[in-house]
This record gives C-alpha cells, sequence and structure tokens, in this order.
C-alpha cells in the first residue's frame, strides 16, 4: 500500500496567528487591567472609608476632652456644696465670731489651693459671697459686689475677670462656669470655675495637620434654624490656618441643624461628605448640649487622590509595558507552535476526502510531533481495520444465518407442553397434567424477560409452583407458608426475587437433611414506613459465623463480580435493588447455627425508582 507525505505550508496561517495573538494578549490584559481598576477602585473606597472613620473619630476624641473638663467642673462644684461648713458660714456669717471667721477663710482658702495643685488644667476657682460682711481672701474669695453674675450665662467663652485689679494673671481669656450656691434655698453665693481657653479647646490651638480642620460652633438653646448655629470662631475661638467658607458653613450647618431637630436626646454625632474646592470633605460633628457646643472635625481627600492618582499612573505604565511584553513573547511562541498544527490539519483535510494513507512528516519531539506520530498511527491502523471489517462482514452473515436455524421458539415449546398436558388429562394422569400445567406456568413466567418487575402476589404464585415442583421430585414434603397481608399484595417487586431465596433455603438448609421442612414468606413494614421487607425463613442448620461475614462482605462491595463466590443468586438480587432503587437498599442476612437463616430484602412501598 503506498503512502502519500504532506509537509505543506498554508497563507491562512499568518492571519490567525495573529488573531491568535490578539486573543491571547487579550484574554492576559484584560483580566489585569480588571483587577487593577477593581483594586483601585476598592483602595479608594477603603481609603475612604479610613478618612471618614478618622474624621468622626477626631470629632469624639476632641468633644472627649471637653466632656472631661465639663465633669471637672462639675466634680468641683460637687465638693464646694459638700463643704457643709463654708456653706453654713456664707448663710450665717453673723454666727462667727472674728476670729472664727478669719480660721474658716484661711482653711478653705489652703483646701482650694490644693485643689487647683492636684488639677492644674484649672485656670482658677473663685467662691463669691452674697453677705457684705464677709472679708475676702484673694484670690479665691471674693465678694459678689465686684461684679455682676446674675447676667453671666452658665458658660462663657473669652471671659476675663477684668474685676481681679492689679492681677494681670488671672485675666486670660478663658472659659468660664458661673453657678450658683444655695443654703435651703436660699442663695448665698455663687462658684466660678475657669480654664484657659487652650486647656478647654487644645485642638483648636494645636498645630492641624495639612489636610485636617477642628472647629467648634455655639447652638442657641432652642433651634428654629440653621441660622441659629454660629461658628464660635465669632466669638474669637477660630482655626486660623483654614476659616471656614461660606459655602462650607451653610452645608454643615444645615445637616447639624437637621440631626439635632430630629433627635430627642439632643446628645448627637454625625458625618456628612461635601465637594469643595475640587476634593471632598469629611465632617464629622459631635454635640455636647451641656455647652450647646458642637465639635467639627473636617478631613480633606485631597491626600488620598493624590494618592490614588500616583497609583493609577504607575499602575498604567506597568501595564502598558506588560502588554507590549506579552505581545511579543506570545507572537514568538505561537509562531513556532503553529506551524507544526498547520501540517496535522492538513492531513486531516486529506482524510476527509477519504484518503486514509496520507502521513505527515514528523519534525519535532513535543506534543505537536506527538500528535503527528499519532496521526499517522491512526491512519494505518483505519486502513487495517477497513481490510478486517471485510473480512468480518462475512463471518457476521454466516453467524447470523446459524442463529437464526438454531434459535428456539417459545410459543412452540408452550404448546407442546400443552398437548402433553391434554394428552395426560385424555388418560386420566390428572397429577402428571397438573405438574405439567404448573411448569409450563412457570416457563411463561421466567421467559416474559421484558418485564423487570411483577406484583408481589405473581412472584409468591411463582414460589408455590415452584415448591410444588420440589415436591414431586422428593419424597419428603417442603410446606412453604406465606405472611403476606392482602394489602401489600400488589407492590411492585423486582421480578425472580424470591426464588433464588427458596432455591438457597432448599438447597442448603431442607436438601442436605431430606426430611420434612418448612419455609416462612413473610411481610413487614419498617419502622420509617417507607420499606417493606419480604423475608424468606429456613428452619435448617445456619451459616457459620466466618461464612456469614464473607458472605456479607461480597453482597455490600458493589465491585466484585457474581462469580467471585457461591452465592450467584444473592449477588443477582442485590445488583437488581441497586439497580432499581439505589445502594441504600441491601440485603439483610441473620443466622443461627442449628436453628436457621432469614433473609430480608428492602422493597419500597412508593412507585418511585430509580432510573
Amino acid at each position: 500500500m503506498e503512502f502519500c507525505t504532506i509537509n505543506k505550508k498554508t497563507d491562512k496561517k499568518i492571519n490567525f496567528s495573529k488573531r491568535l495573538v490578539l486573543v491571547y494578549t487579550s484574554i492576559v490584559v484584560l483580566p489585569l487591567l480588571i483587577i487593577v481598576l477593581i483594586i483601585s477602585f476598592n483602595l479608594k473606597r477603603q481609603q475612604y472609608a479610613e478618612l471618614s472613620h478618622y474624621s468622626l473619630s477626631s470629632a469624639e476624641k476632641n468633644a472627649s476632652v471637653i466632656q472631661k473638663h465639663l465633669e471637672t467642673c462639675d466634680r468641683i462644684e460637687s465638693m464646694v456644696n459638700a463643704d457643709g461648713e463654708l456653706i453654713l458660714f456664707f448663710a450665717r456669717p453673723q454666727s462667727y465670731s472674728e476670729e472664727n471667721v478669719i480660721q474658716i477663710m484661711k482653711e478653705e482658702s489652703l483646701s482650694v489651693e490644693r485643689l487647683l495643685y492636684v488639677m492644674p488644667e484649672i485656670y482658677s476657682i473663685r467662691i463669691f459671697a452674697s453677705a457684705l460682711s464677709i472679708p475676702e481672701r484673694w484670690p479665691v474669695f471674693l465678694n459678689a459686689r465686684r461684679t455682676n453674675l446674675n447676667i453671666l450665662n452658665n458658660w462663657e467663652y473669652n471671659y476675663s475677670a477684668t474685676y481681679m485689679g492689679n492681677a494681670d494673671a488671672l485675666k486670660d481669656l478663658s472659659v468660664c462656669t458661673t453657678r450658683k450656691l444655695y443654703k435651703n434655698r436660699a442663695h448665698v453665693g455663687f462658684l466660678q470655675v475657669s480654664l484657659r481657653m487652650e486647656d478647654f479647646f487644645p485642638f483648636l490651638y494645636n498645630k492641624s495637620e495639612k489636610y485636617e480642620s477642628d472647629y467648634v460652633v455655639s447652638l442657641a438653646p432652642e433651634l428654629k434654624s440653621s441660622d441659629d448655629i454660629r461658628c464660635v470662631s465669632n466669638q474669637k475661638i477660630e482655626n486660623l490656618q483654614r476659616p471656614l467658607s461660606e459655602y462650607a458653613k451653610k452645608k454643615i450647618f444645615s445637616n447639624l441643624f437637621n440631626d439635632v431637630i430630629s433627635s430627642d436626646d439632643k446628645n448627637v454625632s454625625g458625618s456628612m461628605t461635601f465637594h469643595e474646592n475640587h476634593f471632598d470633605q469629611f465632617v464629622s460633628y459631635k454635640v455636647l448640649p451641656e455647652v450647646n457646643l458642637a465639635v467639627i472635625h473636617i478631613s480633606s481627600g485631597q491626600s488620598i487622590n493624590t494618592i490614588i492618582v500616583m497609583i493609577y499612573i504607575c499602575l498604567a505604565l506597568v501595564l502598558l509595558l506588560l502588554c507590549v511584553v506579552l505581545f511579543f513573547v506570545i507572537r514568538n511562541v505561537t509562531r513556532y507552535l503553529m506551524s507544526g498544527i498547520y501540517t496535522l490539519m492538513n492531513g486531516m483535510k486529506e482524510v476527509n476526502k477519504g484518503n486514509f494513507n496520507v502521513q505527515l512528516v514528523v519534525t519535532r519531539n513535543d506534543e505537536v510531533g506527538i500528535a503527528q506520530e499519532t496521526f499517522n498511527s491512526m491512519t494505518r491502523q483505519i486502513n487495517q481495520q477497513i481490510l478486517q471489517i471485510k473480512q468480518e462482514q462475512g463471518l457476521i452473515a454466516d453467524t447470523e444465518m446459524k442463529a437464526m436455524q438454531n434459535q428456539i421458539n417459545a410459543h412452540f415449546l408452550y404448546n407442546v407442553l400443552e398437548t402433553i398436558r391434554m394428552q395426560a388429562v385424555l388418560a386420566d394422569k390428572d397429577d402428571i397434567a397438573e405438574s405439567i400445567q404448573v411448569l409450563g406456568t412457570m416457563m411463561r413466567y421466567c421467559l416474559r424477560w421484558r418485564i423487570h418487575r411483577v406484583p408481589l402476589k405473581q412472584e409468591i404464585e411463582y414460589i408455590r409452583s415452584y415448591v410444588y415442583i420440589l415436591n414431586l421430585r422428593n419424597d419428603y414434603k417442603i410446606s412453604l407458608i406465606t405472611e403476606i397481608p392482602e394489602e401489600y399484595e400488589n407492590v411492585e417487586i423486582p421480578k425472580m426475587t424470591l426464588q433464588p431465596l427458596i432455591e438457597n433455603a432448599f438447597t442448603h438448609a431442607i436438601e442436605p437433611l431430606g426430611q420434612d421442612a418448612k419455609i416462612n414468606v413473610s411481610a413487614e413494614i419498617a419502622p420509617d414506613g417507607k420499606r417493606l421487607h419480604l423475608c424468606v425463613q429456613d428452619f435448617g442448620p445456619g451459616i457459620e459465623e466466618k461464612r456469614l461475614t464473607e458472605m456479607r462482605r461480597y453482597l455490600f462491595d458493589d465491585s466484585l463480580e457474581r462469580s467471585s463466590t457461591g452465592s450467584i443468586g444473592l449477588k443477582n438480587i442485590q445488583q437488581r435493588l441497586t439497580m432499581f432503587y439505589g445502594k441504600d437498599y441491601r440485603l439483610e442476612i441473620i443466622s443461627v447455627e442449628n436453628k436457621g437463616t432469614l433473609v430480608s430484602v428492602p422493597i419500597p412501598l412508593t412507585s418511585e425508582v430509580k432510573e
């Protein structure tokens, strides 16, 4: 046989290779581009989330500083009110002697001075007596007539104690709280506690980061609109580096007003974002209702935008460089790989035309070369198989003819048996006629293999016929006892399920003893109510424990063939149960030596069968 050799090149490979290079490059570059965009987006979102969280944390931190000072002032007020002797002295100074007055003033002054020593953040503590008869002891005890304390708010900002005369060290701008002192509901004086402005609002006086700003705004006791909110910078508390613009004030005050109005306890905090000067501004605020102040922290997104832009530029350059490198690498690799593939494709085209004598020139030792060698081997085998098929077709035709000539017609066999039975009836041989009739019934049941499932009552009738035939050939009697509830007689079971069990009981339990015996066939419902267990029980010598273990392992292992042990009938039943209902349906064998053996076959009560 002659073979033709192919070693052609085609111009189509150039266009296809270019397309392949572009596809491979796109397959690599597009996911990288998507990943870069996703990473950049997530990075920007994460940075913005962290900046927003940082802004809120800063506002709450600044608010906690003020809250700490408020608690300190409250503790000082509680300590002064708890000084019963001082309050009583302010209420009834006339009941004390001059010596006692001097002693009380001295001791109380020392007590306040010690308090100032342990609380360095407190700028001053001044106690004003309403009674004119109480002498002053500077700078702690003063007379209320020195200044009009009634016109002061509960909290005053940028407050200066001008009434302190030449004590310039006590006139610095401060945050001052003035509270009345009472004895039995009678006003006896005032307590004034002050902190320096830079101590009360340290975050306003500290140098802020480049992209951060801190503010404090005052809230009117009863807000009616956002116009009632004023930046405390109007009271000379201001961040001089970056004052709020009118646009920022409008946005922040409007949002703050809505939150305060909608809140029941007025102790609110919140965050917002607005765009100003080409950048996002993250604003967080915390309201302190005790002093009608709101602490505001603003963080600019300019720093994040700068970082993101740099990242975008770097990633774009890296991606561009990667695209160029990948293009040239993939192009050269594709050229090398596709040279052998096109030779293989040309060979396939020849085979498609009907030329099975084609052979390729193998020039490579890689996978493509192996494919070329495999193609050559395939074409040689195809030619050999074509010759073999021509030879076998003649043999098949002869074999089919012989099989048709030797085929047994089952209906002819049934007719012959029926003829013999009628002859026995005519000859008054009723026992022979009945035996032939039973045998014919059994053959019809067995040879109808296109029917794979039958009602339980038909299987019972078959095993009764089978036991009848067994009793004909033996000089002892086998009694078949069936205990099948009527409602389960129409349950469908695989055909020839019980007969192998009856045959095993006869072969292994009854025939060796050669005496009268009985076989019980019963049906029991499983505890779950979904299965019917068909039980076949004999009362023979039973099965040894070792043999019983081997049989159970043999039936459970689906990989073993039916001829691996002697239990062919049981294995056949188990394989059909698995085929119809699934692997959960398993035969169960219970045997006790010298007492007998029971085999249980599980059957589903539903009509569903595994396909």
